[in-house]
């Protein structure tokens, strides 16, 4: 079967078009994904509540 999709692929360009575009489809899923995790992560960190500094609380005089 592998000798049969080598053939395919050597003498259809067509197949060999449909490839590459789903390997880069692919590689861009991939990329978008990372991305996207990483915007979440870096939000809900954020979003964690701070303590407020000590210098900027009401009624402390600098």
């Amino acid at each position: 079967m592998d000798a049969v999709a080598a053939v395919v692929l050597a003498t259809n360009p067509f197949a060999t078009a449909a490839l590459v575009v789903v390997s880069v489809m692919g590689i861009a899923l991939v990329g978008t994904a990372r991305f996207l995790g990483r915007r979440a992560a870096e939000q809900a960190r954020e979003g964690e509540p701070t303590p407020p500094p000590d210098d900027l609380e009401p009624g402390s005089s600098s």
